[in-house]
């Protein structure tokens, strides 16, 4: 064997390409890492490499990079001239199935002396290129790299060939190759604290400060003493001469205001929050999008909500529960990076009104809930109650109100002006029983109402809601074979087993242009759809709205009173209307005032002297 000398010029490799027969050329070409790398990364290979990951060709039929230096004449040991000061590290997926991929990437591009990385040739697993000493051989350094890169807690191929050579791969999110520092040959005790804390950011990552001498371990979900913590350090390889600087810095970075189980529109993990430090041990459960068959799931919505006299409304319902989707995913993806959705479009609420029997407790429950992450809240006393306490909307991301009957006009009011008030905002302030001050948080709220039809006339009025919700009206407009026998056992079964296809087929539904909001319409463009009331509802809901009905009054008895385009006071249109509507001069007044605002066409307010001095009703136009 060639006796190896340091070389001057780092960085050299060499690639050896497959000769006629499919097997590896015996005249590997020069090369430089860094071109390798970004030929990975532009795709020269992508062809190849994708029919490796389709099973179509043999991974040993692409070229083969020798990372650890220049070979001449094979690529054996024996036939390497030279060293490159780089080895490659393979973390292979069958070996760690079940990890967080995502987080190693980004743990190992925090490291110095990692030059890049990149997806295997098979797709799954991760290939690292690790700068090394110039007068070290990758063998010679592979027991310090397994040392250095254990404690992220994924297994590495410990093979000493898996530290030399590679095969050649296609990964557009490849790491841009940089210039790294040699690994470091000392032992851990005279590392830098930052590069321990880089290199244990895995151990790290499962302990937190709870104050008091106490920790947090997130592996155990419980709290520790230091002992506890230190031994998780310890079982890691930590150093003990670095143990004080370690906790020092937990205490600092890592310390908790709370933990909580759930939080609405988070993953589990550490946030901080303007300030708020805090834990969530839980994250929404949702069903992972998957293409197939959803035939059962399509004839029970086409059977409920496909009305054919307005067949706009079920491809409405597919809007918002796409809606819906996104809205939780943009959450979460900020949260996760500790920021408020910036430029999003706020979801309308969703009402679904219909009689007993329809299936709407059924389509809530079994399709709506798991599609949104399975995490629902009671929203009768934070919607419906006058209650000051609404630290419930942290716990989960799905505010039902289930049959809930308002008793009277204050607080349909109240219902509505909660809509917008929780609807219309990613961060509200919550004020709990235990709480002892008020503060803001940020949430992801989805409500839904589900009504039966005979309540709907104690709800918000039309011109409240509109804009704020989505009002669906359920009926068996198709009848199911289950709807005659009865037996929704199978029906039920095949909606689960089919979610994850009808999942797939929501996120890349393009919806019609008739669910699409209306071009230079505000409050269209705010929501991301078009205002959607079933004919029936909207009749229902205007029936509520009591200024609406005083202008209906007044039309009654305009004809016969001749009372249009004449000045009137309050006092008067009292008169004029009797006991049709129950309302004192005041309430008068302010109905008045509310017309004048939505149809000054109708209602015209006479002023003088910035007073009002009276009312003019006007004729309706034919």
């Amino acid at each position: 064997m060639k006796e190896h000398k340091p070389i001057l010029n780092a960085g050299v490799c060499s690639i050896a390409y497959p000769n006629d027969s499919g097997g590896i050329c015996d005249s590997p070409k020069e090369t430089l890492v860094s071109d390798i790398i970004e030929k990975i990364q532009s795709g020269i290979w992508k062809e190849k490499v994708t029919e490796v990951r389709s099973r179509a060709r043999n991974k040993k039929s692409l070229p083969l990079v020798l990372f650890s230096g220049k070979f001449d004449d094979g690529t054996k040991d024996s036939n390497q001239v030279s060293l490159s000061g780089y080895a490659v590290v393979d973390f292979d997926y069958k070996d760690n199935i079940g990890k967080d991929w995502k987080k190693l990437r980004k743990q190992l591009s925090s490291l110095p002396f990692v030059a890049s990385l990149f997806t295997s040739a098979q797709g799954k697993g991760l290939k690292v290129i690790v700068r090394i000493p110039n007068n070290m051989t990758p063998k010679e350094a592979r027991p310090q790299i397994l040392r250095l890169l254990s404690p992220l807690g994924f297994k590495i191929d410990d093979s000493p060939r898996a530290f030399t050579t590679s095969y050649v791969s296609y990964d557009p999110d490849a790491m841009p190759f940089r210039e790294a520092q040699p690994i470091p040959t000392e032992d851990f005790d005279k590392l830098p604290f930052e590069l321990l804390k880089q290199i244990f950011s895995e151990t790290f990552d499962q302990l937190y400060s709870k104050g008091n001498g106490k920790y947090f371990n997130t592996q155990a979900w419980s709290t520790y003493t230091e002992a506890q913590a230190w031994r998780c350090l310890k079982n890691a390889g930590f150093p003990k001469l670095c143990k004080d600087e370690a906790f020092e810095f937990i205490a600092r970075e890592r310390a908790l205001d709370e933990v909580v189980s759930v939080r609405s529109g988070h993953d589990a993990g550490y946030y901080n929050e303007d300030g708020h430090r805090f834990l969530i041990k839980g994250s929404p459960k949702l069903i992972e999008a998957k293409q197939g068959d959803f035939r059962n799931i399509e004839r029970l919505l086409k059977s409920r909500f496909m009305d054919p006299a307005n067949p706009e409304q079920y491809w409405t319902f597919l809007a918002w529960l796409k809606r819906a989707r996104k809205r939780l995913k943009t959450h979460r993806e900020a949260y996760a990076r500790e920021e408020v959705p910036k430029d999003e479009v706020c979801l309308p609420g969703l009402i679904i009104v219909g009689n007993q029997g329809i299936g709407k407790s059924k389509i809530f429950t079994m399709l709506i809930l798991p599609l949104l992450g399975g995490r629902k809240v009671d929203g009768k006393k934070i919607l419906c109650e006058a209650s000051q306490f609404n630290s419930p909307l942290l716990e989960g991301e799905v505010i039902v109100v289930d049959d809930y009957e308002a008793t009277s006009r204050f607080s349909r009011g109240q219902f509505a002006g909660k809509l917008k008030e929780v609807l219309f905002s990613s961060c509200v302030g919550t004020e709990g029983k235990f709480k002892n001050e008020s503060s803001s948080n940020r949430i992801c709220p989805i409500v839904i109402q589900l009504l039966n039809e005979e309540r709907i006339e104690t709800t918000p009025d039309y011109y409240s809601v509109r804009d704020k919700v989505i009002v669906l009206y359920g009926k068996i407009y198709t009848p199911l074979e289950e709807d005659s026998t009865g037996v929704f056992d199978r029906l039920n079964e095949a909606i689960t087993r089919e979610l994850p296809a009808f999942a797939h087929y929501l996120d890349n539904l393009e919806l019609p242009l008739s669910v699409l909001p209306t071009p230079g319409c505000s409050t269209e463009q705010r929501v991301g759809m078009k205002h959607y009331i079933h004919p029936v509802c909207k009749k229902a809901l205007e029936g509520n709205d009591k200024a609406i009905a005083l202008l209906n009054e007044i039309d009654a008895r305009a004809e016969q009173g001749t009372y249009y385009d004449k000045k009137l006071s309050a006092e008067k249109i009292q008169k004029i209307v009797g006991d049709a509507i129950e309302a004192d001069v005041v309430r008068i007044g302010r109905l008045l005032k509310s017309l004048h605002e939505r149809f000054p066409d109708r209602v015209e307010q006479i002023q003088s002297g910035g007073q009002c001095r009276g009312w003019r009703i006007l004729r309706p136009l034919q």
